[in-house]
């Protein structure tokens, strides 16, 4: 028969006071140890949820097993492993099957000791699960009803994102480093638990899931200063009207809102707009302006309903729609860097008074969409005047598998560069016999290739081989080398960055790029085009003032007087025309802004020699706006300059080509405007001489202003 006397607290301190101390002790340590380092483990706790859990279990069904191996069970392992496991998985819900133990166990202390850290720990990992799927949601409905009766008070900028993944949180993170004032809110997407809901097993599972990606969605957001998150569904949109309410009145007592539309799924970002417009009817009459920032890629859709916003034609509205192309973004912020453009391949023993000794070559791997962009980006910027006082020799060669498909896309869109002899079609598989043999060939003449094969393991393992190539078999090499490597994820982009770092500092002459990483295109820079687009709407300005345009108006009157679709809409009787002459005059404005980089290069500018740009500067102010020439300077500044006028115009023609235009005199497309704009001609793809006096003032005015505007980037880019 079974004694089941207690017994005696004194009588158990005296047999067990010993091990009581020592576990006393112990647990102190540990709770010490815990509260010393609790952001630090939490923070491995959420990042290591279900390995964690995992050991928790195997521990539980390991104790379980050994509490349960009596009568009938011990006999049958089946029965004993599935009971044992079972038991365990309770242990994450708050229950236990102690009572179900061996009373023989229930005597020995480590046993207890181990059984009851066991449950605490499996019950602890659910209460971080419980507040992560539920007091998150708490705190974030209270930050929310706070902020909804302090923005009466107080107007900020507002930025929302829907969606949280890398890209939004690059540019949130860029945002709050130059805007601590602004009011920055995730809308994220889950389903929603409720306070009186009893959460199960594969809630928890499911919760865990989530946060194992690194960093929990909550985590992420924390990571932003005084950042939003707000869990948004169907379901909760019926259910917690108020939460909506004080939602959609934050928006609308807003100074100026961001609405970025930047979730993984591109093809329903522009779906999801209008969704979220229709759905919280918003009311933006206190709102100064409304941008909404659309990811999407290349599609007939995004074209489509970006050629119907433009020709809508609400240049002065509040709202304005930006679509964001990943693509182009990735290759722009190559054009931003001076550094990066292809001229700086050339040792500066070969620029010598704005010409360049030697052609041009560039290998692209790949012709996908940033294979376009990137051909664009070798095509244009590598217009330059040769030792011979010609243009150069461009050589551009595309290896694609789909090459026939793509060379016939390119002949619709721009036919004079298929026509210019500079472009070579390889149908040839990277990585065979003869792509091997042709880089060996090219390896001391090679300025640039770009590996865009659309996959970074592709890409990454390309770059290594190709420069491993070029290092063997450069023996005499005339120009620098730089591979331009597209990255796609950020799980790849840390990699590449740190791998260019180190072979770029063996001075090889071989150097690797890597571009379009999360970072390098999700800034304000390049997404909110603050700095850019103010540098583009100088550009403008000044070339405008120095032509004699648009007198007494500033940079932002101009741009709107020179960009607007009613402009060209009465000037033009056909849409399609409309649009393609105001995206040809914006992207010019755009491409010579790059170019000035290219321009100091040439010119023989070092980073941070003001000196040097103010002179140069000083000589172009002097020139009257009829006269063609710099006739009244030095001899060898003259020379200097008139060659980057011709070079600033191949810059010209080849944008030209590019946009897919086609030479013609400028008497006939005087005669008929409308017809020579249907078909696409312009003056700026027939040779400088034999281009008219009107051109040819246009030219020296985009030089004239490109050295305006040269002073606020020779500190940035130029090596």
């Amino acid at each position: 028969m079974i004694d089941y006397t207690i017994m005696p607290f004194s009588e158990s301190l005296a047999t067990y006071g010993h091990i009581w101390a020592l576990q006393t002790v112990v647990l102190i340590v540990l709770l010490i140890a815990i509260v010393s380092c609790w952001k630090r483990l939490m923070k491995f706790v959420a990042s290591h949820m279900i390995q964690i859990a995992l050991v928790i279990w195997s521990v539980g069904v390991v104790i379980y097993m050994l509490g349960f191996s009596y009568e009938g069970t011990a006999h049958s392992f089946p029965a004993l492993i599935f009971r044992s496991m079972q038991a365990a998985l309770g242990m994450f819900l708050s229950e236990n099957e102690l009572i179900e133990v061996s009373e023989h166990f229930k005597e020995s202390p480590l046993y207890m000791t181990i059984f009851a850290v066991t449950h605490f720990s499996a019950l602890f990992l659910s209460a971080i699960l419980v507040f992560n799927t539920i007091g998150y949601r708490l705190r974030s409905s209270f930050q929310l009803m706070v902020e909804s009766i302090r923005c009466k008070r107080q107007r900020k900028d507002t930025f929302v994102f829907m969606g949280v993944n890398s890209p939004s949180m690059s540019l949130a993170r860029d945002i709050r480093k130059s805007n601590r004032d602004a009011r920055i809110i995730f809308l994220h997407q889950s389903k929603e638990h409720s306070m009186g809901e009893k959460l199960e097993v594969t809630q928890l599972i499911d919760s865990a899931t989530m946060n194992n990606h690194g960093t929990s969605v909550e985590g992420l957001v924390d990571s932003i200063d005084s950042a939003m998150l707000l869990y948004v569904s169907s379901e909760s949109a019926r259910r917690d009207k108020n939460k909506y309410a004080r939602l959609r009145h934050i928006l609308e007592s807003s100074s100026t809102l961001y609405l970025h539309f930047f979730t993984d799924d591109e093809d329903q970002n522009i779906a999801l707009a209008e969704l979220f417009i229709n759905g919280l009817k918003l009311d933006f009459e206190k709102v100064k302006t409304v941008k909404y920032y659309i990811l999407a890629g290349e599609s007939a859709k995004r074209h489509s309903v970006e050629e119907l916003i433009a020709l809508k034609g609400d240049d002065k509205g509040k709202i304005k729609t930006i679509f964001v192309d990943r693509t182009r973004l990735a290759v722009a912020s190559l054009m931003h860097d001076a550094y990066t453009h292809p001229v700086t391949t050339y040792p500066e023993s070969a620029i010598k008074g704005g010409r360049v000794e030697g052609d041009f070559y560039a290998w692209q791997l790949g012709l996908g969409s940033t294979g376009k962009e990137m051909f664009r980006f070798f095509y244009e910027f590598s217009s330059f005047i040769g030792a011979d006082d010609k243009p150069i020799r461009k050589n551009i060669t595309i290896f694609d598998r789909n090459l026939e498909k793509m060379k016939g896309q390119m002949f619709r869109s721009c036919p004079a560069v298929m026509e210019s002899g500079c472009v070579e079609g390889l149908n040839i598989e990277i990585g065979t016999l003869e792509f091997w043999h042709r880089l060996r060939e090219a390896a001391n003449k090679l300025n640039c290739i770009c590996v865009a094969l659309g996959d970074d393991e592709k890409d990454l393992n390309c770059t290594r081989d190709i420069y491993r190539h070029l290092l063997q078999y450069r023996t005499s090499p005339s120009v620098m080398t730089r591979i331009y490597v597209r990255v796609y994820s950020t799980q790849y982009e840390s990699l590449m960055k740190a791998l260019a770092k180190e072979y770029n500092s063996s001075g090889s002459g071989i150097e690797i790029v890597p571009f379009g990483g999360v970072s390098d295109v999700f800034n304000t820079k390049i997404i909110l085009k603050s700095d850019v687009l103010d540098a583009f709407k100088q550009f403008n300005y000044w070339f405008d003032m120095i032509r004699g345009r648009n007198q007494g108006k500033n940079a932002e009157e101009c741009w709107i007087s020179d960009f607007s679709i009613s402009k060209y809409r009465e000037r033009y009787l056909d849409p399609v025309v409309s649009l393609d002459e105001l995206h040809r005059r914006k992207e010019q404005c755009a491409s010579q802004t790059y170019y000035i980089g290219t321009l100091l290069v040439l010119a023989g500018v070092k980073r941070g020699d003001k000196e040097r740009v103010l002179a140069l500067a000083e000589v172009t102010k002097q020139r009257p706006v009829d006269h063609l020439g710099y006739d009244y300077a030095d001899p060898q500044t003259a020379d200097l300059l008139d060659v980057l006028v011709r070079t600033s115009y191949l810059k010209q023609t080849a944008l030209h080509d590019c946009l897919g235009y086609r030479p013609s005199d400028e008497e006939t497309i005087r005669n008929d405007r409308n017809k020579s704009m249907r078909q696409k001609l312009t003056q700026y793809s027939v040779p400088w001489d034999e281009s008219s006096d009107k051109t040819k003032r246009v030219s020296y005015a985009v030089l004239d202003t490109s050295f305006t505007l040269a002073t606020n980037i020779v500190n940035k880019h130029l090596k």
